[in-house]
C-alpha cells in the first residue's frame, strides 16, 4: 500500500473523531434481527465520506450497509 496514502489517512484520524463515531454507533439501537437503522445510518455516513453506498434491505427489521470505493485501476 501507498505509505503516502497510509499517511494521510491516518492524519485525518484523531481521538475526538473516533469518540464521536463510537457514540453515534452505539446511540443507535441494533439488537440482533433489528439492524437496520443502524445500517442506515451507515449507508448514509458512507454515501457522504464518497462511497457509493446503499443500505441492503433484508426484510422489514434487517439490512446491511454496503459500501463501494472505486479505485483508480492501479490494483
Amino acid at each position: 500500500m501507498n505509505e503516502a496514502v497510509v499517511e494521510a489517512v491516518l492524519a485525518r484520524i484523531s481521538e475526538d473523531r473516533l469518540r464521536a463515531a463510537a457514540r453515534a454507533l452505539t446511540g443507535i439501537p441494533s439488537p440482533t434481527g433489528r439492524e437496520a437503522p443502524l445500517a442506515r445510518y451507515l449507508a448514509e455516513r458512507l454515501s457522504a465520506a464518497g462511497f457509493a453506498a446503499t443500505a441492503q434491505r433484508i426484510d422489514e427489521f434487517q439490512a446491511n450497509a454496503v459500501g463501494r470505493l472505486r479505485g483508480i485501476g492501479g490494483g
